[in-house]
């Protein structure tokens, strides 16, 4: 692949073709979740925000779990949203209520256990060497919190986390804000978000001689900003952050919203708030009762044949360094319906030990990943700069060619069609890696039947 050299080009007529959820995403959700949906009016607004809420509250769930393909993973997600200037961004804001009391109350305590123990320090001080603000202190209790700034350090994240017990939500709607100081020491932000994705072990060491090991990271991502913020978070499509984000894209024409003749209005604010109750309460029933997340053997099959049919089709557009972006989308699908499990286990007062998902979770989640994959590929093909093969061309080549024939042959018919001999040799090797075509001889195709 080419690396990026330039900023990203999305124009807005480009990202507003960009595809929606399907209305049985929002028709088949956990109430929890349609209580935040349903204030919104644009398909847009209801997009950005069930993103938002899907992270957030995936990043507080820290007592479920799945195994994926062998790993014990949590419900930890990434994700970007994106848009132009002006275009809307708003609803990905109030995503954040979901964990606001959550945040708040950690916070609280410890702020309140740091001044016991610096009163109890001062108390007992008898001339101690140690000066205050010389640095960390070992004995210091751990500072809590269930948001972790984005305008941080890499080394000052790993110590927040360490101290949260390895988890926590990066919650920005300025991606800028992210990037900032991330990429100023340990090497950047990069190696922390790629490993903490995955649970994988992150350490640091300080000259002070401070060390810090955090066994299975559990953090999430949820961040908003312009096309041109992207570059500065993710550099390019090629070292695997990428693969990391579920990225959502939107772009519309400028509209004015009226004032005037407005009924029934709702202080969003105020809605949130309360809402921020149940958020709540959803934390500390999943803190009350553990849960191990699993699909059904029906679901594992399905999901099976639709990643395989991704992969293929992908592979087939962009290349074989794609690849990892549908094996990520894969482990994404797997906890979009862990989380949305999650809350319907709450929501039933379910306090089992053990949970299969509902089939209804698990097609919400397979529609939400479909409009997911087809947002990451427009965006991978700009920060790649690969143009991918146009499958509805390959389709349509397909329909003029006989049931066994030689590649001189397609090129005559589709010269016919007034399609090129270069793009016919593209056509091709994408009906072959899509299983529309199979070798029959050198230079001899096959149709594959059904």
């Amino acid at each position: 692949m080419v690396k990026v050299i330039k900023p990203i080009a999305c124009a807005s007529s480009q990202l507003s073709e960009l595809p929606s959820f399907p209305a049985s995403v929002f028709e088949h959700l956990p109430v929890l979740l349609r209580k935040g949906t349903d204030q919104f009016s644009t398909q847009t607004e209801k997009d950005v925000f069930l993103t938002g809420a899907l992270v957030t509250i995936g990043g507080f769930l820290d007592n479920i779990h799945g195994i994926y393909q062998g790993d014990r993973m949590h419900p930890n997600l990434n994700c970007f949203i994106t848009a132009p200037a002006g275009n809307g961004k708003s609803a990905f804001k109030y995503a954040r209520y979901y964990g606001k009391l959550v945040h708040e109350l950690l916070l609280e305590e410890s702020k309140q256990q740091a001044k016991e123990y610096v009163s109890s320090k001062l108390k007992g001080k008898n001339g101690s060497s140690e000066k205050e603000g010389s640095g960390h202190d070992p004995l210091a209790p751990p500072f809590k919190v269930g948001f972790i700034p984005g305008d941080i350090t890499s080394a000052a994240l790993l110590r927040i986390l360490d101290e949260n017990g390895g988890k926590g939500v990066i919650f920005e709607t300025e991606a800028d804000s992210l990037s900032n100081n991330l990429g100023k020491d340990f090497g950047g932000h990069d190696s922390i978000f790629r490993k903490v994705f995955q649970h994988e072990p992150v350490s640091v060491t300080r000259k002070s001689g401070e060390f810090r090991e955090i066994d299975r990271p559990r953090l999430s991502i949820a961040v908003s900003g312009t096309p041109a913020q992207i570059l500065s978070l993710i550099p390019s499509a090629e070292n695997g952050l990428f693969s990391r984000f579920i990225m959502y894209g939107f772009g519309q024409k400028p509209v004015w919203k009226k004032l005037a003749g407005q009924k029934g209005k709702v202080d969003l604010v105020d809605h949130f708030e309360e809402l921020a109750n149940e958020g709540l309460a959803l934390v500390r029933f999943s803190q009350e009762y553990p849960t191990e997340f699993s699909l059904s053997p029906e679901q594992e099959q399905k999901f099976d044949e639709f990643f395989e049919k991704h992969l293929h089709e992908t592979v087939a557009d962009f290349g074989e360094d794609i690849q990892g972006v549908v094996f990520r989308q894969g482990l994404m699908a797997f906890r979009l319906a862990m989380i949305l499990t999650a809350i319907r286990k709450f929501e039933a007062c379910d306090t089992s030990e053990k949970v299969v998902c509902a089939d209804v979770d698990f097609d919400t989640a397979l529609a939400l990943i479909e409009t997911y994959r087809k947002h990451s590929a427009y965006f991978y093909s700009k920060l790649a700069d690969v143009t991918p093969i146009n499958y509805k061309g390959a389709l349509e080549l397909l329909k003029h060619l006989p049931d066994k024939f030689r590649r001189y042959e397609a090129v005559a018919i589709a010269e016919k069609n007034k399609i090129s001999e270069s793009s016919c040799g593209n056509y091709l090797k994408k009906l072959l890696d899509t299983k529309h075509l199979d070798h029959s001889g050198y230079g001899s195709y096959v149709k594959i039947k059904g």
